[in-house]
């Protein structure tokens, strides 16, 4: 079996079974959703957290397009970023509607109210839900020290699983500020895939776009507790699973320069995330028509380098669904003329891989690896475990990484 179809295999297997627990842990207060590059499928199996978003409006239902026309305000300058004001004509029928959000996230500034980021962020570190009754871990786990982010990341005592747990509010229909991404003019994907995904909904997240230096420091504390950021992880994830073979061939090797030799460069950590690299594949598929992708490998991938290179030199990376937000950080033009170089050097990197048995799945060493394992309830220490077994056996044991209760404090989510 070729390495990437090992991968695949292997990567789509860990999907599966981390679907599966978000899926045991559903109840009529909480919805559960496997997000990210495990439910995208294709994660680094070795590095990768594992992705899942908590909506927290589960029992009161979708925010329709009415409520987003009222409560939804466009951060200045950011796009990508909004805040939930709520009218005060409107406060006794929002608490009618929305009996859990106006309970545990209505924040309140002098006689202005609103849908409180900080109250989603303190909720997801402090009340790990009831309904998670499954397999509990007795080891220490870490919280993210960046209480300005939307993750609250677990981690097992022995630092090899990490599971991002996101609150989200879920909204029903689509964004009006993608609406132009429903019509403008592309080769890919086809109108079915767009019907589809504007069908799907999106989300919003407790992120806080953070302050420029220099921002008075009463003003970064409002962002804190009053701003939100889009979330796109459902439409994407819809993306990815229209990619042929071909296509996903070609992803899993730009994800692989990625992560064995952009990212291990200082300069480019700072630069260019996995996020940016999704996003910038995104854009470079939207203008391809079919017969595009009947070109080898290798020149598919220099084109994707060419074009990667010349969106971080123009300092031009757009959020796919909402084009007016930049994604990439405000560097000077030496710091971004070096990096682009360092892309396009990328293609001798390529150059290097050995046929299909290079990437994601080469950094495990599982190709000719084998070790002594406790399986199970086994008490047979000996039990010999082939190569694949191993990477599923690594993948059971990151999902109780996911069966966590946290010190009951502050309310419960019942």
């Amino acid at each position: 079996m070729e390495g990437f179809e090992t991968y695949r295999l292997q990567a789509l297997q860990a999907r599966d079974e981390f679907q599966t627990i978000a899926s045991k842990n559903q109840s009529s207060g909480l919805k559960v959703i496997l997000t990210g590059s495990y439910k995208e499928g294709f994660p680094d199996l070795s590095k990768s957290d594992i992705d899942y978003m908590m909506v927290l409006n589960s029992s009161d239902g979708c925010i329709n397009q009415e409520w987003q026309d009222m409560l939804f305000k466009e951060v200045d300058h950011h796009s990508a970023y909004l805040t939930l004001n709520l009218p005060s004509e409107h406060l006794s029928t929002f608490q009618r509607t929305f009996p859990f959000l106006s309970k545990h996230l209505l924040g309140r500034s002098n006689n202005h109210r609103y849908i409180s980021a900080e109250k989603a962020r303190m909720m997801n570190r402090e009340n790990f839900l009831p309904e998670f009754d499954g397999n509990r871990l007795t080891a220490e786990y870490e919280g993210t020290v960046n209480t300005s982010g939307p993750a609250y990341t677990l981690q097992t005592e022995a630092g090899n699983a990490e599971v991002d747990r996101v609150s989200c509010l879920a909204c029903h229909g689509w964004s009006v500020i993608a609406n132009d991404w429903l019509t403008r003019s592309r080769q890919w994907p086809d109108q079915v895939v767009v019907d589809k995904i504007a069908n799907a909904g999106f989300h919003v997240v407790p992120k806080v776009q953070m302050p420029d230096t220099g921002n008075d420091e009463n003003e970064s504390e409002t962002n804190l507790s009053m701003q939100w950021r889009y979330s796109f992880s459902v439409a994407e994830a819809i993306l990815f699973n229209e990619f042929t073979h071909k296509q996903q061939k070609v992803y899993y090797r730009i994800r692989s320069l990625h992560i064995q030799y952009l990212k291990k460069n200082k300069l480019m950590k700072d630069i260019l995330t996995s996020y940016h690299v999704k996003t910038s594949m995104l854009w470079f598929m939207e203008n391809k028509d079919q017969s595009y992708w009947n070109h080898d490998i290798c020149s598919i991938v220099k084109d994707y380098l060419s074009h990667l290179a010349q969106m971080v030199m123009m300092q031009e990376l757009f959020h796919f669904f909402i084009p007016s937000a930049n994604l990439l950080p405000i560097k000077d033009a030496k710091t971004l003329k070096a990096a682009a170089l360092l892309i396009e050097n990328a293609l001798e990197e390529f150059s290097k891989i050995d046929g299909d048995h290079y990437g994601l799945m080469h950094r495990l060493h599982f190709l000719d690896l084998q070790v002594e394992v406790m399986q199970g309830p086994s008490t047979d220490p000996g039990r010999r475990m082939d190569a694949l077994s191993i990477v599923s056996y690594c993948n059971l044991e990151l999902v109780l990484a996911i069966m966590v209760q946290l010190p009951e404090k502050g309310t419960s989510i019942g």
